[in-house]
């Protein structure tokens, strides 16, 4: 047995659901961007203001609203390094090394090997320190 064809009607219905879908998501997710940007530019300014806990609460909540720019978890380690928590600031660059596998990036890879670094030394780990800058020469 033969399925009939669904109607003209029918189809053109669903494709303009979708569309519509589409566009509403699109939408949604580029003003979540636009904010997530904002807040993000609020925790640097309190950030250069030496506001380091209220710019920790605003880059944290920019990161919650999107995580795909790792190079944000660089500036909260920055933040973390000035609160004195040096172990969550080690995670927040571990998290820029591993996102940072891009070939043209090697620089900045080099750059968070060298940062982490340093953190493993102030968080009194010197064996540690000595082994991550193997990092930096590949």
């Amino acid at each position: 047995m033969k399925a009939s064809p669904l109607p003209k009607t029918t189809i053109f219905q669903s494709v303009s659901l979708i569309a519509i879908l589409l566009l509403t998501f699109g939408y949604k997710t580029s003003v979540q961007g636009q904010d997530s940007e904002k807040i993000f530019r609020k925790g640097v300014n309190l950030y250069e203001d030496n506001q380091f806990k209220e710019a920790l609460i605003y880059i944290d909540s920019s990161l919650n609203m999107d995580s795909s720019m790792y190079q944000r978890f660089s500036l909260r380690a920055n933040i973390k390094v000035d609160l004195k928590m040096y172990k969550a600031a080690i995670e927040d660059i571990t998290r820029c090394i591993n996102h940072c596998q891009i070939p043209n990036r090697r620089g900045h890879l080099s750059n968070y090997y060298l940062r982490r670094s340093e953190l493993l030394q102030m968080d009194n780990y010197p064996e540690m320190a000595f082994s991550d800058t193997g990092g930096l020469i590949t």
